[in-house]
C-alpha cells in the first residue's frame, strides 16, 4: 500500500484516497485521485496508523522521520495558525502564552488579514490526540502588530494576539515570564529555542511533529553583525537594533516553521527558571557555523508589549519577574 496526498502548502497536505507500489520508484493509482494540477504531490509507504507517529515511517524521498526526545516542560508553546476554511487549518509558525488570554508572535508570521486566527496551546504532537493532557484552541479576537513592522526587511517583527476566551491554566499550559526592559542575557549564555520547525533547510527537509528543542549560546550584536556581514547579506550589512541573535553551531538552529517561536534564556540567579528573550525571526540558512540566526529582541520591546497588554485592560504581572 501507498497513500498520496496533495500538498497546497507544506503545512496542508490532503489524503488522495490510496494506491500501489509496483517498483521502488512507481506508484500505480486511479486517475481521478491526483488530477490536481496546481498541488504538488508526495507518496508515503509502509504506514498503517495514519493518526501515529510511533512506527518506523519512511516517505517517497527516501528520509525517515524520527521522532525527537520529549520537551513537555515547554507548557508555554501556542501554535497559531491560519484557516482559510473551516477544514484546512495552515500553521503559522509558534507563539508564546504570555497572559491566560494573550500570545506573543512575530508579525510576519500572522500578516495574513484576509483569514482568521486561531491558536493551539498543550500541543507537543500535532499528529496524534492520544496525549496526557488535552490541548486547548482558541479564537484570535484581534491581532496588534508593532506600527513600524516592515515585512520587507522584518524590523519590529512582533505581535500580540489577543484570544476570544482566555485559556485555562494545566499541566501542559502555563504562561512564560518576560525579561524586564533591557535586561538581558551576556554573550555565550546557554539558552533553548522551541518549535515545530524543519529539520533542515532545503527541500528535502521535514516539519516535526513532535516539539523540538535545541540548545544554541548567545551571540552580541556587533559578533552577529560582524558574522552575517560574510553571508549574501554582504560587508555593509547593518543589524537592526530590534533583533538580537544565537546560535552560530553547525547543525543546531531553528529553521523554516519555527517563526514566532520563543527563546527562552535561564534567569540570573533564579536556578531553572527561564524568560522569553527572544521570537525567531529571520536566519541564513540553518545551522551553518559560523552564522548566527536573528531573534526579535523582546527586552528592547518590553514597554510596548505591556502597553499593548495594558490598553486591554489586562495585567502584566502575570508575566514579570
Amino acid at each position: 500500500m501507498a497513500r498520496p496526498s496533495l500538498q497546497s502548502s507544506p503545512g496542508c497536505a490532503l489524503s488522495s484516497g490510496g494506491g500501489t507500489l509496483i517498483h521502488p520508484s512507481v506508484v500505480l493509482t486511479a486517475a481521478h485521485t491526483v488530477a490536481w494540477t496546481e498541488w504538488s504531490l508526495k507518496v508515503r509507504a509502509g504506514e498503517w496508523d495514519t493518526q501515529s507517529i510511533k512506527e518506523p515511517v519512511r516517505d517517497a524521498d527516501g528520509t525517515t522521520q524520527k521522532a525527537l526526545a520529549s520537551v513537555r516542560p515547554v507548557t508555554w508553546m501556542a501554535r497559531p495558525s491560519l484557516q482559510s476554511s473551516p477544514g484546512c487549518a495552515l500553521s503559522s509558525g509558534g507563539g508564546t502564552l504570555i497572559h491566560p488570554s494573550v500570545v506573543l508572535t512575530a508579525a510576519h508570521t500572522v500578516a495574513w488579514t484576509e483569514w482568521s486566527l486561531k491558536v493551539r496551546a498543550g500541543e507537543w504532537d500535532t499528529q496524534s490526540i492520544k496525549e496526557p493532557y488535552p490541548y486547548q484552541d482558541r479564537d484570535v479576537a484581534r491581532s496588534e502588530m508593532h506600527k513600524d513592522f516592515n515585512n520587507g526587511n522584518l524590523f519590529y517583527d512582533i505581535s500580540l494576539l489577543f484570544l476570544s476566551e482566555p485559556m485555562d491554566l494545566a499541566p501542559n499550559v502555563q504562561l512564560a515570564c518576560l525579561p524586564p526592559p533591557r535586561v538581558k542575557p551576556s554573550a555565550g549564555t546557554r539558552c533553548f529555542a522551541t518549535g515545530w520547525g524543519k529539520d533542515r533547510f532545503s527541500k528535502t527537509g521535514h516539519y516535526h511533529v513532535i516539539l523540538k528543542k535545541v540548545e544554541l549560546p548567545v551571540v552580541d550584536y556587533y559578533t552577529c553583525q560582524e558574522q552575517l556581514r560574510k553571508t549574501r547579506l554582504g560587508a555593509f550589512f547593518e543589524l537592526h537594533s530590534s533583533f538580537m541573535c544565537a546560535g552560530g553551531e553547525k547543525d543546531r538552529d531553528t529553521c523554516k516553521g519555527d517563526g514566532g517561536s520563543p527563546l527562552s534564556c535561564p534567569i540570573e540567579d533564579e536556578p531553572g527558571r527561564f524568560a522569553q528573550t527572544g521570537i525567531v525571526a529571520w536566519g541564513i540558512g540553518c545551522g551553518d557555523n559560523g552564522t548566527p540566526g536573528v531573534y526579535v529582541d523582546v527586552a528592547n520591546l518590553r514597554n510596548w508589549i505591556d502597553d499593548k497588554v495594558i490598553s486591554k485592560g489586562y495585567d502584566t504581572t502575570v508575566y514579570s519577574y
